[in-house]
């Protein structure tokens, strides 16, 4: 099949620095599967037409790529790399991300070789209702997934592979909290101190989660092609609302099933001020002090936990001043 109704799409896609590889899984999906778009013919198809697929400039590459490790820590392996890259708007072959991964930091490519009710409501019926039924889902080692992963396997008949596992669990970190409350520095029975933990490490999670889900939706699926691209002709797997139950019958079938039951949902922590103008108040002495909290999470991921502790220590005096 001739590449020449797809030229103005393989030359926005070259001016992106985009693989011969990439051009022609892009091209795959809009041509809804044909044939004669290989990775092959998109470079004859360039070299024909004097369209160019050089990417970045090696200095350049290995620029960004440290980066964005400096946000992300030592977590995320080229795909995700590359998803997280093309977010920032910087695209490059996920080879060339992949050696530079390998070569500007070992230690990082070391590291990485090593490697309840709430989010039953707020999190896994919406996703599930609104994009379709997963493969797998990804927690950490805490019991608050339980429900979640009760649920996955509960739909398991839903899933297009079931014979990979339904969840893999990578590690949790609260190192930072655990170190203040051994020094003391922290009273977790404190309303108010929990209060700003919540506050604070809230909106760091928030922060988080969206780096992580914006660079899953922009990498590569092997096969498949990206997860933005995917997602335009809708979600072939759709679970009817029925088959999702509340979090409260999600809870009581799991107790029926598995003779356990979970720790119920509470308040942790609760807003103690008196008035908006006092919470105001404090929240923009804070925003003075700490304008962009997102480097506190980038410091973290690559466990340096001192900012974030300063922050949530002067999160706390801050607010016993103004309530």
């Amino acid at each position: 099949m001739s590449l020449e109704p797809y030229s103005e799409i393989i030359l926005e896609l070259a001016k992106q620095s985009l693989s011969s590889s990439e051009i022609s899984a892009r091209i795959s999906v809009e041509s809804g599967g044909g044939r004669g778009f290989s990775a092959r013919n998109v470079r004859k198809y360039c070299a024909d037409n004097c369209v160019n697929l050089r990417g970045l400039p090696e200095e350049h590459l290995e620029l960004e790529v440290a980066k964005a490790i400096a946000e992300t820590g030592p977590t995320f392996g080229r795909r995700m790399m590359k998803g997280y890259l093309a977010v920032k708007g910087v695209h490059a072959a996920e080879t060339r991300i992949g050696s530079v991964l390998r070569t500007i930091h070992r230690p990082y490519n070391e590291a990485r070789r090593q490697v309840g009710y709430t989010n039953s409501r707020c999190l896994s019926k919406p996703a599930i209702l609104a994009n379709g039924m997963w493969d797998q889902v990804r927690v950490d080692h805490g019991k608050e997934f339980y429900l979640t992963l009760f649920i996955q396997e509960l739909l398991s008949p839903h899933r297009y592979t079931q014979e990979r596992r339904p969840y893999l669990q990578t590690p949790s970190t609260r190192k930072a909290l655990l170190q203040l409350v051994d020094q003391e520095l922290l009273d977790m029975d404190d309303s108010l101190v929990k209060y700003c933990v919540s506050c604070l490490t809230g909106q760091l999670c928030q922060i988080g989660v969206t780096r992580v889900v914006e660079s899953m939706n922009a990498h590569r699926i092997q096969g498949k092609g990206t997860p933005n691209d995917l997602a335009g002709s809708g979600c072939p797997k759709k679970i009817p609302q029925e088959l999702l139950p509340h979090s409260a019958e999600a809870a009581e079938l799991y107790r029926q099933q598995l003779g356990s039951t979970l720790t119920p949902q509470s308040t942790f922590g609760v807003d103690p001020f008196l008035t908006e103008e006092d919470k105001l108040m404090a929240e923009n002495q804070f925003a003075e002090q700490y304008s962009d909290i997102s480097e506190l999470l980038s410091r973290a991921v690559n466990n340096d936990f001192t900012p974030y502790k300063e922050a949530l220590l002067f999160l706390i005096t801050t607010t016993r001043r103004n309530v």
